[in-house]
């Protein structure tokens, strides 16, 4: 690997650390272990120090006592607004089948593979600065050092919303001088209703409450849809352009200029002849099939989130990742470049899915290599079903977990769950097929984190690839 490889985690994944006031940071944000909930739970009143000071995300943040000090590597996420299972695959990738040298964040080590954390509330500019920031010195420094590779430039690999700190750093900040690829999984270019609904609506009340802290945290309302997703009195419009409840007004306006300020520099870019020679290459992964919010009705006083696509796009793009609209997970300027990679999978599972890694790592090999322009071969692609899933976050003790699927574009025999508990034990449960498709309704389950495998039961090329996703009973 010449090059200078970066991870740039979704939106709660850098652990957030108090420094106020003690000899070492105590970290405040720092979901560990096999459950989410409990570790949430475990924050108590202390997840609310984590509130972001009023102040005008255009601008330099308000100092505060907290700091991003490392990647969240296990399950995390907010019940709601989306959830992540875990980084270490995609790190994995990298360290596993690719010569690297691993850095750290507090050494002046020269090396060519990093894990960026950062603060994930306060706006995606102020992050894409310190990232541009640590590139000019590690690359600087990797360009120089015997082990190191003159003519190196950077890979970032992000997921959800690292993608947009990625976007704003190389479109708004010129950072494409130095870049080689974005690869991005679920990122959310032109935003998320699961948003929409967080902001206006919360999750679950009776659990720990995070929705006041996040409603404060600018990141959040850079999630928001810029496109036409609201109906109002029989019109579609763009979330800044009318009411959203909860929501703090001006963070609803700087999120809006944040999105139109990457469009801006893209279209001024489209006419530098220097950009279009040198210009970065762009691999959205994007997650379909899954059922996902796609828009929201108002009606004066409450705000109503819907898997309904909009009238006006094409149902045909209808879907997404379960979090991230299909329509929403590719850049704007490249919307007719076909360029994108799709899996039928989940948000929380589509950084670490097997088969998208696999098409990382052959593609970022072809990025090492010398060239194949001069070489001639013909590729065919075949075609699968793709297995849709459908389950929520979080369940209450003794609540049934009701999973519910259907088969697009094919035929199946049956369905079966792959069950893994925390505690690494695994359990099979066979679908009933229903008039609409399939569901598996699971009785009796512990407290604690599950993650959950969908497949066919019958093997081949023919069968759609196992779709993934996690879930957690809460309790004590």
């Amino acid at each position: 690997m010449r090059d200078l490889v970066i991870v740039l985690p979704g939106i709660t994944g850098s652990v957030l650390a108090h420094t106020a006031g003690t000899n070492s940071p105590v970290d405040i944000w720092a979901p560990s272990g096999e459950a989410l909930w409990q570790g949430l739970k475990s924050l108590g009143d202390s997840v609310q120090r984590l509130k972001v000071p009023a102040h005008d995300p255009r601008h330099t943040p308000p100092t505060t006592d907290f700091t991003a000090t490392r990647v969240v590597k296990t399950f995390h996420g907010v019940f709601g607004l989306g959830k992540i299972d875990g980084y270490t695959a995609l790190t994995d990738l990298i360290t596993d089948q690719f010569i690297v040298t691993p850095g750290r964040l507090d050494n002046e080590v020269p090396a060519n593979f990093f894990e960026f954390p950062y603060d994930w509330r306060l706006s995606n500019r102020h992050s894409a600065a310190r990232l541009r920031d640590f590139v000019n010195t590690r690359l600087t420094r990797w360009r120089t050092a015997a082990s190191g590779a003159p003519d190196a430039r950077i890979i970032l690999l992000a997921h959800s919303m690292g993608g947009l700190l990625a976007r704003y750093y190389l479109e708004v900040l010129d950072g494409w001088r130095d870049c080689r690829a974005l690869v991005t999984f679920g990122t959310p270019y032109r935003g998320a209703v699961n948003a929409i609904n967080f902001i206006a609506n919360g999750y679950k009340q009776s659990f720990l409450d995070l929705t006041a802290v996040l409603r404060s945290c600018p990141a959040i309302y850079e999630l928001l849809p810029i496109y036409r997703a609201v109906s109002e009195n029989g019109r579609w419009r763009r979330v800044a352009e009318g009411t959203l409840p909860m929501a703090v007004a001006d963070y609803v306006t700087a999120a809006s200029e944040f999105h139109q300020s990457i469009k801006q520099a893209v279209d001024s870019h489209l006419n530098d002849a220097e950009y279009l020679q040198n210009r970065y290459r762009i691999l959205p992964f994007v997650g379909v099939s899954q059922p996902t919010l796609q828009s929201a009705r108002f009606d004066g006083s409450t705000m109503r989130a819907s898997a309904d696509c909009p009238d006006w796009i094409d149902e045909s793009l209808a879907g997404g990742d379960g979090t991230v609209p299909r329509v929403s997970a590719t850049p704007i300027e490249i919307s007719d470049d076909y360029r994108e990679t799709f899996f039928a999978e989940r948000h929380a599972s589509l950084q670490s899915n097997g088969y998208a890694l696999d098409d990382v790592r052959e593609r970022i090999k072809q990025l090492q290599s010398n060239g194949t322009r001069e070489i001639m071969s013909a590729w065919r692609a075949g075609t699968r079903p793709a297995i849709s899933l459908g389950l929520d976050d979080l369940y209450l003790p003794g609540e049934s977990v009701l999973l519910y699927a259907s088969v697009i574009g094919g035929r199946v025999p049956g369905l079966i769950a792959t069950i893994e508990s925390g505690a690494a034990e695994t359990t099979e449960k066979q679908f009933v097929a229903t008039g609409s498709g399939w569901s598996l309704r699971l009785e009796g389950l512990s407290p604690g984190l599950y993650r959950v495998r969908v497949s066919s039961t019958s093997g081949g090329d023919a069968q759609p690839m196992p779709v993934r996703d996690v879930f957690e009973i809460a309790g004590s």
